[in-house]
């Protein structure tokens, strides 16, 4: 059985806050569809287009599973007195947590970056097609991700076709956006634990300058340390 794609659409920074805001304001459904719909409209004219952007943020933010719950909640407390790389974190995370095909992009980035110092949608897409298969709406996929990340201004043209650098390494620095990470990375990988030594090499969070102390993870209330065979780990 083929797994779901999804993610019809690239997404931009300013629809996903948008939806932010209306879930803070505890609006319905309906409003915050309509609400996101008419950001979304002085962007893209065709009807079609417009609900598959829609249906992306809905998925990240408003149809979301009972299990991160809790993180989502958190989100929406914190989100007025975060910075904005902070915010973008955010909707980072839920769009990695609601779309796996995200999350694959996201590691097979960091593998190319980490040899090549440049984002290669190439290898990316060779590295996507091995685990989805080569079909023509995994190409489209790729195709929105490495749009969306540009419109997230987190990487850009590097002067040749289909290679990219990255704009910036966003710092984060508030630690309920550092625990927030920490759970939606688990979650979203179906992980038990990480070792805390790997935390800062986190292939999915290679665009962002983000580690944590010990101390931070103390101040938590749902990521705790444990010790496996004598080594540090983290856990929900």
């Amino acid at each position: 059985m083929q797994k779901k794609i999804g993610f019809d659409r690239n997404v931009k920074k300013e629809w996903l806050d948008r939806c932010v805001e209306k879930l803070i304001a505890e609006a319905d459904i309906k409003e915050i569809r309509e609400s996101v719909l008419e950001l979304i409209s002085l962007t893209i004219s065709n009807g079609d287009n417009q609900n598959k952007a829609l249906a992306n943020i809905m998925s990240a933010w408003v149809k979301t599973d009972e299990v991160i719950e809790d993180s989502k909640q958190d989100a929406l407390k914190i989100f007025h007195n975060i910075k904005e790389s902070e915010k973008l974190v955010l909707h980072y995370c839920m769009l990695m947590y609601a779309y796996p095909i995200f999350k694959d992009y996201l590691k097979a980035a960091a593998k190319i970056y980490s040899i090549e110092n440049v984002v290669n949608v190439a290898y990316i897409r060779e590295r996507i097609y091995e685990l989805w298969g080569e079909r023509s709406t995994i190409k489209y996929a790729i195709n929105r991700i490495t749009n969306t990340l540009i419109d997230f201004n987190i990487i850009e043209t590097a002067g040749k076709t289909g290679m990219y650098q990255l704009v910036a390494q966003y710092p984060i620095e508030h630690i309920k956006v550092k625990e927030i990470m920490l759970e939606m990375y688990l979650k979203s990988m179906d992980r038990l634990y990480i070792p805390y030594i790997e935390i800062p090499y986190i292939l999915e969070f290679f665009c962002f300058d983000f580690d944590v102390t010990l101390g931070e993870i103390s101040q938590m209330n749902r990521i705790k340390t444990n010790t496996i065979g004598g080594e540090v780990v983290v856990t929900l």
